[in-house]
């Protein structure tokens, strides 16, 4: 099984403090971490053995705390191929997903995923190959995606996501000049139907759609397309896609939304890019900040995005690393 091992040396500054509090306090763990770990072999020991949770600490004692982990699923399978890993600790691996490729694996990809890759990574270096995506890619989006190692992680990258504090910079190439450089698109978003698989599903702005936020501003207009730089406030299938469509600014390469007659020669995929993430580490509160590099046919689009750390922060995708 994998483990996930904590230990606390405790000062003077933390003596006759209960090992509850510590808990909590120091390691941040929630009541229901700490009644999990409760029940689990060696879960919660003080100087090497079990201890309760009311039990005050002194000076010199030793906390440790252990979580064990089911064993991985058989259905997934290691995939040869290359990964870009931007960021990697023992809690968080973040990736630079390249396009055309889902981010977990489907009935017609369920070897060629970017799931399987992250699964042969681990494997070949001896890593719990229990590492989750944080949310998700559409199978044309590029860019960054996060993986928690454990399920603790997992379970408060996902609580970031709700409140916010978990936020994505998206970046796309749209059809038209944008006048208006900025602002903000609240419209809610419906299903229309259902084509072949699930990457076809349609949506739409609909009145019986869901709440949808997205808010966007034009980096650079060029003489028929622009450069957008957006962030979600919700994460609904589709979203900038459609919320982008809807105000007259489709994504370039987007077969799905984009008039037949307006066909992109640019991008033979929607022009769509994850070039940033920001979180709080899971575990040490810390701020963290990770790049995800333009892909090449954003650069042929526009070969000053090869210098694009002068411009945006980061830059052209360098190779990529197994």
């Amino acid at each position: 099984m994998a483990k996930k091992i904590f230990t606390l040396s405790i000062g003077e500054e933390l003596e006759d403090i209960s090992v509850e509090q510590l808990l909590k306090r120091e390691f941040h763990l929630s009541k229901r971490e700490i009644s999990r770990a409760k029940f689990q072999e060696n879960g919660i020991c003080l100087n090497g053995e079990k201890v309760r949770v009311n039990q005050k600490v002194k000076k010199g004692d030793c906390l440790t705390v252990s979580f064990e982990e089911e064993k991985t699923s058989n259905i997934l399978l290691p995939s040869e191929g290359s990964l870009c890993v931007l960021y990697e600790d023992e809690d968080l691996l973040i990736v630079n997903k390249p396009p055309m490729i889902p981010t977990q694996p489907t009935g017609r990809h369920a070897a060629r995923s970017l799931c399987n890759l992250v699964y042969a990574y681990a494997l070949e270096r001896e890593m719990t190959p229990l590492i989750r995506p944080v949310g998700r890619l559409d199978m044309e989006t590029s860019g960054v995606v996060v993986f928690a190692k454990n399920q603790i992680a997992a379970s408060r990258l996902s609580a970031q996501r709700e409140n916010g504090t978990f936020e994505k910079i998206y970046y796309a190439f749209v059809a038209g000049k944008m006048e208006n450089r900025r602002g903000s698109i609240c419209e809610p978003i419906g299903a229309v139907g259902c084509g072949e698989g699930r990457e076809r599903i349609k949506m739409q702005v609909c009145a019986e759609g869901k709440p949808a936020v997205t808010l966007y501003e034009a980096v650079r207009n060029y003489e028929n397309m622009a450069l957008v730089r957006l962030r979600l406030k919700t994460g609904r299938t589709h979203q900038i896609r459609v919320h982008m469509d809807w105000l007259g600014h489709t994504l370039l390469g987007d077969q799905l939304y984009e008039e037949k007659e307006h066909v992109s020669p640019l991008f033979s995929r929607a022009a769509l890019h994850a070039g940033e993430v920001k979180l709080q580490h899971p575990f040490t509160g810390e701020s963290i900040c990770v790049s995800a590099p333009f892909p090449e046919d954003f650069c042929k689009a526009d070969r000053e995005l090869l210098n694009a750390e002068k411009i945006y922060g980061f830059s052209a995708a360098p190779e990529e690393k197994r």
